[in-house]
């Protein structure tokens, strides 16, 4: 049985056919107004943020707007700043953005908002306190219209549940990381220490390992914990950046199967890791429909339309058992 969260509710879906947003899907008339949207990911090249573009590209083409996309060629906020000026020169009327760094991005995009205009809306990731909430009046990142993303904090849930039924309910498992200052990572390792302490007071959560996305480094620290904890039950990866050096080192270590590995991110690469034994399960985001969504808003604020300002786009949890069924390829990421 396939065990999926959405969190588009009702009260969501009727508060966007409230404002227009609704009728958006059908084709644009020949005198339409022409709207240019831009999408900045944190990396270009990620599975995830070209799955992301390929819904917004299918939801611009249903309504007759440009779609711009550029993102870094590594997850920087420095390249991001670089990426954004870049699309920005080509004078889009409305920005998506994935920031790089809750703080750092503040800066350039209140530029983009305040200085010149551009209405902003986060997709994936976003800036200001934990969790994200704009439009309220209070704080310098206070400024993005919508935030368009899973529920951070109940992926890291999902993903708690799924990997402590996986060792039984008892031992010992870490979270490997990439980088503290991306909001949405820390908010999966919060709700995965939270419902471990809450439903689960037999398993214990080591020390965070920060990866930075190498996987030699993963690796590093995956024999490293073995040596602490020689019983070492499971590992929850953030994403997948954090998760090849992990499943790597299982196998060298000849523990692989036996330290159970759970991770976000439904990329290609992991789902064959999932059917080989080399990941025993996957919280999906769904990234199309981020970008689907994310163009949609942005098409309905630059002609006129209110929107809300958050927007749930929740999960799907893959296993062995329903990896293969056919409703599940839609949420495997792809470049």
């Amino acid at each position: 049985m396939t065990l999926r969260r959405r969190a588009l509710t009702q009260f969501t879906i009727s508060g966007l056919a409230m404002s227009g947003l609704a009728a958006l899907a059908t084709p644009a008339r020949a005198d339409a107004p022409r709207v240019t949207i831009a999408l900045v990911p944190i990396y270009g090249t990620d599975p995830f943020y070209t799955t992301m573009n390929r819904g917004a590209r299918a939801a611009a083409q249903a309504v007759g707007a440009t779609l711009l996309y550029q993102g870094p060629t590594e997850p920087s906020p420095v390249q991001q700043v670089q990426a954004l000026n870049a699309v920005m020169a080509r004078k889009p009327d409305v920005l998506l953005v994935a920031p790089a760094d809750r703080t750092l991005m503040v800066a350039p995009l209140r530029k983009v908002a305040l200085d010149l205009g551009v209405p902003v809306i986060c997709v994936d990731t976003y800036i200001g306190a934990t969790p994200a909430t704009y439009q309220t009046g209070g704080g310098e990142a206070d400024f993005p219209l919508c935030y368009i993303a899973s529920d951070d904090a109940a992926g890291g849930a999902l993903a708690a549940r799924g990997l402590a039924n996986a060792i039984e309910g008892a031992g010992q498992v870490y979270v490997s990381a990439t980088w503290p200052t991306v909001a949405t990572l820390g908010r999966r390792e919060e709700g995965f220490r939270a419902e471990m302490a809450r439903s689960f007071p037999n398993v214990t959560v080591l020390p965070t390992q920060y990866t930075g996305m190498d996987p030699a480094k993963a690796a590093i620290q995956l024999h490293a914990m073995l040596q602490q904890a020689p019983n070492l039950a499971g590992v929850f990866c953030v994403n997948p950046g954090a998760a090849v050096g992990t499943f790597n080192a299982l196998k060298e270590a000849g523990r692989s199967g036996m330290v159970k590995l759970a991770v976000i991110d439904a990329t290609e690469q992991m789902v064959g890791a999932l059917k080989s034994g080399q990941v025993d399960l996957i919280v999906s985001q769904h990234p199309a429909e981020m970008g689907w969504l994310g163009t949609m808003l942005g098409y309905g604020v630059a002609t006129g339309q209110s929107i809300p300002t958050r927007i749930d786009t929740g999960f799907t949890l893959m296993d062995r058992k329903n990896i293969d069924d056919p409703g599940m390829k839609r949420f495997i990421y792809a470049r």
